[in-house]
């Protein structure tokens, strides 16, 4: 058995003692990602999410799931709902950056890597340049 079924089964064993566990679940959903078992991430980050609504970092992770399978709107609404309830994930307004840049909003995307960079997240070096480029050629 591979390192990461090593880890689903020991995020699996960890649920079975505690079933309320909710970074359990969205860790069994981070490795369950790792091994591109993408519905049963999915079905773990909801259910961590079903435990604690509160639970920002998993609302992140399924939306990043969401978005992943190409569902756009859904993702964007589940990252709007991770910033809600921690207006300090940054990861999540990259993302909201990134979405915005797949359906070419450049000033949108622009913002949204503004507040990831304000929230202590660091893009890639030359992504925001590169939104002022497309926003220019756009013009």
């Amino acid at each position: 058995m591979g390192r990461i079924e090593d880890a689903v089964t020991a995020y699996k064993n960890a649920i079975d003692l505690d079933p309320g566990h909710t970074k359990a679940y969205n860790n069994l959903g981070n490795a369950l990602l790792e091994s591109r078992r993408h519905a049963e991430a999915i079905e773990a980050y909801e259910k961590a999410i079903e435990i604690d609504p509160n639970y920002a970092l998993a609302h992140k992770n399924v939306a990043n799931m969401y978005f992943q399978v190409g569902f756009r709107d859904k993702a964007i609404s589940t990252y709007e709902k991770a910033i809600e309830l921690d207006p300090g994930l940054g990861s999540a307004y990259f993302n909201l950056s990134q979405i915005c840049y797949f359906e070419k909003r450049y000033t949108e995307a622009i913002e949204y890597c503004d507040k990831a960079v304000k929230n202590g997240y660091e893009p890639e070096a030359g992504y925001r340049e590169m939104l002022q480029e497309k926003m220019k050629g756009r013009g």
